[in-house]
């Protein structure tokens, strides 16, 4: 069933027909596209099928966390766990893996080593300092390959 979507500061609210649902930004972590919808998956497995273009989504969505990593995909760097240099993948929560295209892959390395803590519940805190999250300091201990980690 697709769902028509209204974006505020720190939510977005779903409707559909049995009704509204609203949820944050930070609980979205991943958008696949397959024009003219987008699927967004939620942290707590929940999947709505919106339509909605690319270019409108992206314009809507805080520009923090939020990156483009594909054609098809845009994911919630708060949920960042590791990144495959041979393969070119991103690696976040649920072991889902997302093609970072080429061109796309120098930004993608700048964006995330810009956030301050990749945990989701600090991406809009202004007091967290780098470094003092328990998230963000298992996250900066990662090897940024998945052959390191079998090393």
């Amino acid at each position: 069933m697709n769902s028509k979507v209204k974006f505020y500061s720190n939510k977005l609210v779903l409707t559909a027909k049995t009704g509204e649902v609203a949820r944050y930004y930070s609980d979205l972590m991943y958008v696949t596209f397959f024009k003219p919808h987008c699927l967004l998956h939620f942290s707590d497995g929940a999947e709505y099928d919106v339509v909605i273009s690319v270019g409108d989504l992206l314009k809507n969505l805080p520009e923090k966390p939020f990156f483009r990593c594909n054609r098809s995909d845009i994911i919630n760097l708060g949920y960042y766990r590791g990144y495959d240099n041979e393969k070119g993948m991103a690696l976040i929560e649920g072991n889902n893996k997302f093609d970072v295209s080429s061109r796309r892959r120098k930004n993608f390395k700048e964006k995330k080593g810009s956030l301050k803590c990749l945990s989701p519940q600090c991406l809009n805190c202004p007091d967290s300092k780098k470094g003092s999250c328990r998230d963000y300091r298992l996250s900066v201990s990662e090897p940024d390959s998945e052959d390191n980690r079998s090393k």
